[in-house]
């Protein structure tokens, strides 16, 4: 016969067990985004000293190949100064789905010059299907990939190409980062882009504290650095999606840990 204070050994050896256990498994929640939010970087940036401004500005409907979309607008700059009287000024204009942060358009004006080389330039990036960058809940260890078409319009000349891409992400590790002299628990996550038979390797920094642009971003070039940009101020009303906050409900071993509580309290008080 099983006795009571056998029961009351496996269930307190139970509730240990689920002690250990994390209350939920830890993962990066989607960000909610809003009109309003900034953050601002500076370090290098294709071979300036560099400093980079995002803001959402506006939420609008959006007409692409007879396509509506609901979508914010995010708009960066860069400026960045070089050697050679080197300048950099640059302005990405995207578009991004409000359903799901898929970019479905970027506006990208580019304007260098230095001693020897004058450089303006203006595109839209038009991505088919909408590019899913971070998938959220994104989970440690998690890898998951994209592939899209993408076509590119030159303002000036009028020409338009297309191309393939793919993309591949990794979320290796977190990390704890120390930018704005606060620690941030970043989830370190790398992707490795194929984009007409060239390879860019981005590792970025996420954390739940600065919403849906990073801590800290480096991106690479057949081994050369092309970008490093730390987050120096910022600014997001919501740190998550309303509704898809995991801690507002309790996990199934939380429950199931107060169910054991319960009934060991119960045998107690029968004796």
């Amino acid at each position: 016969m099983v006795t009571r204070s056998k029961i009351s050994f496996t269930l307190l050896l139970f509730t240990i067990f689920l002690l250990l256990i994390p209350i939920s498994n830890a993962e990066l929640s989607k960000p909610q985004t809003t009109i309003g939010d900034y953050w601002n970087y500076n370090g290098n940036y294709m071979g300036t000293t560099a400093t980079c401004n995002v803001i959402i500005t506006d939420r609008k409907n959006i007409t692409i190949e007879n396509e509506t979309y609901d979508v914010f607008v995010s708009v960066g700059t860069v400026r960045g100064i070089g050697p050679d009287n080197a300048s950099l000024h640059r302005i990405e204009t995207a578009y991004i789905l409000a359903s799901n942060g898929a970019i479905v358009k970027i506006n990208d004006y580019f304007n260098y010059s230095s001693d020897d080389l004058i450089q303006i330039a203006e595109y839209d990036y038009i991505y088919s299907p909408p590019l899913d960058m971070m998938q959220y809940p994104i989970s440690l260890g998690e890898k998951w990939d994209n592939n899209y078409s993408l076509k590119t319009i030159d303002i000036v000349s009028g020409n338009i190409t297309d191309s393939q891409a793919s993309e591949f992400y990794e979320c290796e590790k977190t990390k704890t980062e120390i930018e704005l002299n606060k620690n941030f628990v970043c989830y370190v996550i790398k992707k490795t882009e194929f984009l007409d038979d060239e390879i860019y390797d981005t590792i970025y920094y996420l954390s739940e504290e600065t919403g849906s642009e990073p801590v800290k971003l480096d991106v690479e070039y057949k081994g050369s650095a092309l970008v490093s940009l730390n987050l120096i101020s910022y600014k997001i009303a919501n740190t998550k999606e309303i509704g898809n906050n995991i801690e507002e409900t309790p996990g199934f071993e939380f429950i199931l840990f107060i169910f054991v509580i319960a009934i060991l309290i119960y045998l107690n008080r029968k004796r």
